[in-house]
C-alpha cells in the first residue's frame, strides 16, 4: 500500500520489489524520497540497500530520515548520519530510532560518495512496530 509522494523518484516500484539488482533513482537528492505508507504505523527505522550496479557510484554516504503524520510538516529529522565505508562495502544498511507514529516518511540523501545531485537505491524498507 505504499505510494510515492511527488515525482522525484524514477522506478519507485523497484525500491520495494525484493530484487537487489534492480534500482530506483532519486532525481534530486535535496528533495528526497517521500512515501505515504497508506495508514499510520509506529515507525522504528529503515533499511537501505545501495545500488548493486558496480558502474553506479552514486552511493549515499550521509542521510536524514523523517517521520510525519502529514505530508507537509516534517519537523526535525529522527535519524541522521553516515553510512560508513559504503563505497568499499555496499551492503544492506539498517538504522533504528525510537518508534514514532506516522503515515509519511522522508529519506533525504544529504551527500553521495561522489558528490552527485542524484542517487540510486536498490531496496528500501520501513521498519515498524505493532
Amino acid at each position: 500500500g505504499w505510494k510515492l509522494v511527488g515525482s522525484n523518484v524514477d522506478h519507485f516500484e523497484k525500491l520495494i520489489d525484493g530484487q537487489v539488482h534492480s534500482k530506483a533513482r532519486i532525481k534530486e537528492n535535496k528533495k528526497g524520497l517521500i512515501i505515504d505508507l497508506g495508514k499510520r504505523f509506529k515507525v522504528s527505522g529503515f533499511t537501505y540497500m545501495p545500488s548493486q550496479d558496480k558502474n553506479t557510484l552514486n552511493f549515499i554516504s550521509n542521510y536524514k530520515f523523517y517521520i510525519s503524520k502529514t505530508p507537509n510538516n516534517w519537523g526535525k529529522a529522527v535519524l541522521q548520519g553516515e553510512f560508513s565505508n559504503i563505497k568499499n562495502s555496499p551492503v544492506l544498511q539498517t538504522r533504528k530510532c525510537t518508534a514514532q507514529e506516522g503515515r509519511y516518511i522522508k529519506f533525504v540523501p544529504v551527500k553521495t560518495i561522489d558528490n552527485q545531485k542524484q542517487s540510486y537505491i536498490s531496496e528500501f524498507t520501513i521498519q515498524t512496530e505493532k
